[in-house]
C-alpha cells in the first residue's frame, strides 16, 4: 500500500498557479520527492543561460513598475498578461534544455549517497546540475516532476504570490495565495493520515473561495479545483481506490479505510456546513459495494460524479 499511498501524495501537488483557462491546463505535480529549484544547463553555457534569464528578470521588472500605479483591476489583467508571457518564456526554456533535464538522474549529477540512505532524504546535486539549480533559482524558476518521471522547468510556488499580494483584487489575490499553497513543498510521509489531512485542506479552501467570490472571474477554476480534490478526498485514484473490502488478506486496506472514515468524520465535524458532507454519506455506501469485482462501485462513482461534479 505503500506505493499507491505516494502515488495519492503525488496527486496532492498536481496544480499549478494559472489564470481562467484560455489556453492553458494546470501545472503537472512536484515530487522526485521534492521540488527543486533550478539553475543554469551546463559550464559551456553559462552567458547563453544568463541572457534567458535576465529576459524573465526584465518581464518581472516591467511588471513592478507598471504595478507601482495601477489600480486593482489593472493589476487583475497585468496578472493574467505577465502569467502568459512567464508560461510562454518557460515553455522555451523547457524545450531548449530537454536533453539535460532527460538525463536529470544520472549519477554525476548528484552526490554519491549512503548504500542505505534515510527514507525520503534529499538528493544534493553536483557539477553541471548544482550549476543550473543555482542559476535558475536566481529568477525564481524551479525544477519539477511533471509526471512519470520527466523534469520541468516552472516558476517557484510564491513567484506570482510576490509580485501581486496586495495589488489584485481580493478574488485575485486569494486565487494567487491558494495556488502558492498548492505548488509549496508538502510533507512525504507515505500515511493515510497525513494524506487525506492535505486533501480536507484543499477541498475547504477552494469551497471557501468559492462562497466568498461568488463573482470571480475564477470561478470556474475554483469549482474544477473544488471537484478535483473532494473526487480524491471521497475515491481516492486509480491506483489507491477508497473501497471496503473484508478479505483477510487485505486487513491493511480495511485498517486505512477505518483511517479514512476518522477523516471524513473530522471534517464533517470541522465544516458542518460544507456541501461536501451530504456526500461523505453517499461515498461511505459507495465504498462498501462488492458486486462485478468493483464494476458496481465504479459505476456507482461515476453516477455519483454526473450528479454532483458537472462542470
Amino acid at each position: 500500500m505503500k506505493k499507491q499511498i505516494i502515488t495519492l501524495a503525488s496527486l496532492l501537488v498536481l496544480t499549478a498557479c494559472e489564470p481562467p483557462r484560455t489556453e492553458q491546463t494546470p501545472a503537472q505535480n512536484q515530487d522526485k520527492n521534492q521540488a527543486v529549484s533550478l539553475g543554469n544547463v551546463n559550464a559551456g553555457k553559462q552567458a547563453e543561460a544568463t541572457g534567458e534569464y535576465a529576459e524573465l528578470i526584465k518581464l518581472n521588472q516591467s511588471l513592478k513598475s507598471q504595478l507601482q500605479n495601477a489600480t486593482a483591476t489593472q493589476a487583475d489583467q497585468l496578472y493574467r498578461d505577465h502569467h502568459q508571457r512567464v508560461h510562454t518564456y518557460v515553455t522555451k526554456l523547457n524545450a531548449q534544455h530537454a536533453n539535460f533535464l532527460e538525463n536529470y538522474d544520472d549519477p554525476k549529477n548528484w552526490q554519491d549517497m549512503a548504500s542505505d540512505p534515510e527514507p525520503n532524504e534529499p538528493r544534493v546535486p553536483v557539477g553541471e546540475m548544482k550549476q543550473f539549480i543555482d542559476k535558475l533559482a536566481q529568477a525564481n524558476l524551479m525544477l519539477v516532476d511533471s509526471g512519470m518521471g520527466v523534469m520541468a522547468i516552472q516558476e517557484t510556488p510564491d513567484y506570482y504570490q510576490n509580485l501581486f499580494t496586495g495589488k489584485a483584487s481580493p478574488d485575485v489575490d486569494n486565487y494567487i495565495r491558494l495556488q502558492a499553497q498548492e505548488r509549496a513543498p508538502k510533507p512525504t510521509e507515505d500515511n493515510v493520515v497525513v494524506q487525506w489531512k492535505h486533501l480536507s485542506e484543499r477541498v475547504s479552501a477552494w469551497e471557501n473561495f468559492l462562497q466568498q467570490h461568488p463573482n470571480s472571474a475564477y470561478q470556474n477554476e475554483a469549482k474544477a479545483k473544488f471537484n478535483e480534490y473532494a473526487d480524491l478526498f471521497l475515491f481516492g485514484n486509480e491506483e489507491m481506490p477508497v473501497a471496503l473490502n473484508h478479505e483477510p488478506i487485505l486487513s491493511d486496506e480495511v485498517a486505512e479505510f477505518a483511517e479514512i472514515e476518522k477523516k471524513w468524520a473530522d471534517y464533517a465535524k470541522q465544516y458542518p456546513n460544507s456541501k461536501l458532507v451530504p456526500m461523505i454519506e453517499e461515498a461511505k455506501k459507495i465504498a462498501r459495494l462488492q458486486g462485478g469485482r468493483g464494476e458496481e462501485r465504479f459505476v456507482a462513482q461515476q453516477k455519483f460524479r454526473q450528479t454532483h461534479f458537472q462542470k
